[in-house]
């Protein structure tokens, strides 16, 4: 039997568990923040400095529609010819090799194709400043001149060293996480909720498994369902399809909801983990299967039906216990139909 897709008990199941969806998600909203701000923040590293040196370049006249781009000035800076020249320039300077110091450096044009700018990082502001020095000599001496289409070029802004703005994010880190723990929660319990494996209201016994349902055990109906099916004085075997349930208990508290006398129920054990079971069952007036409700109580009804179908024996009726009695209620209340 096809079971009917329930978007009344999936909306109150969320609700009932919303304290804890709530609580996984402020968990991995706060982990994955908190990571992102520990990488980027506490453990981010030494202060890195950057020296900034603005320079005005003036094209030839006759190439009106020529202009380097921040990717150019980028490849120039890795070129020989850079090299060599930088090389010239900080002779005697006690800095690094042209290869190290151009390592440290990048171009950008912000706005104006004619106002480049150079930047050049590194953890100690000193060493920052003097190659940024350096570069200006080369922009302004024979590298400049080397530059095809380029008439003059000028310090517009000699370099000065500033601590780098790191690109943190804490906040959007936070907000990303919330959504993505949002998602990944709500998600992960969908799918867990969707999968035939959890019982929680007596319809699903009928819907999925196409039992004759007695309800559940705490509800004011029971005695009356279990007297009609049982017609009162006829003995019944009660089985329960977990391993670890006790099905005397059970038996005993079902007498007690139906109003009938406790020896009229003959309790036995689960057949897997007892032999000798299927004899009484096909001698049974009737088999009535107490179900425990609960999020992983499907595939052991499966189990069982499998046993009882392979020995053809067929279920008088079935019942839910152990039940979300607030949550069956508030099914029922909200147009829930048994």
């Amino acid at each position: 039997m096809k079971e009917k897709y329930n978007e009344r008990l999936l909306a109150l199941r969320m609700i009932r568990k919303a304290p804890l969806l709530i609580a996984v998600i402020a968990a991995i909203t706060v982990l994955g923040g908190g990571l992102y701000y520990l990488i980027n923040v506490i453990t981010a590293g030494p202060t890195v400095y950057e020296a900034k040196s603005y320079f005005l370049v003036r094209y030839e006249e006759e190439k009106t529609d020529y202009y380097i781009n921040y990717y150019s000035w980028n490849t120039y800076i890795q070129s020989d010819e850079f090299a060599r020249c930088f090389e010239k320039e900080a002779e005697g300077t006690g800095l690094p090799s042209a290869d190290v110091c151009t390592a440290m450096m990048k171009a950008d044009v912000e706005s104006d194709t004619n106002i480049p700018d150079f930047i050049v990082s590194s953890e100690d502001p000193d060493e920052a400043l003097r190659i940024a020095l350096v570069t200006e000599k080369v922009m302004t001496g024979e590298f400049g001149d080397y530059l095809e289409g380029v008439d003059s070029i000028e310090i517009l802004k000699t370099a000065s060293v500033e601590p780098a703005k790191r690109d943190v994010r804490t906040l959007r880190a936070f907000i990303l996480s919330f959504v993505l723990g949002t998602f990944f929660t709500v998600v992960i319990f969908l799918l867990k909720e969707l999968t035939p494996e959890g019982i929680h209201i007596p319809s699903t016994l009928r819907d999925r498994y196409g039992l004759k349902c007695l309800g559940y055990l705490e509800s004011d109906q029971f005695g009356e369902a279990a007297n009609s099916i049982l017609n009162g004085s006829a003995e019944a075997v009660l089985i329960t399809p977990g391993e670890d349930e006790d099905p005397a208990a059970i038996a005993k508290k079902m007498a007690e909801a139906a109003g009938i006398a406790e020896e009229k129920i003959t309790p036995v054990p689960s057949p897997f983990i007892a032999g000798g079971v299927s004899g009484i069952l096909k001698n049974a007036g009737s088999v009535i299967i107490a179900v425990r409700a609960g999020e992983k109580e499907g595939p052991k009804v499966e189990r069982l039906l499998d046993y009882l179908k392979t020995y053809d024996i067929k279920p008088t009726a079935a019942f839910l216990y152990d039940t979300d009695v607030r949550l069956i209620r508030a099914y029922y209340r909200i147009g829930g139909n048994e």
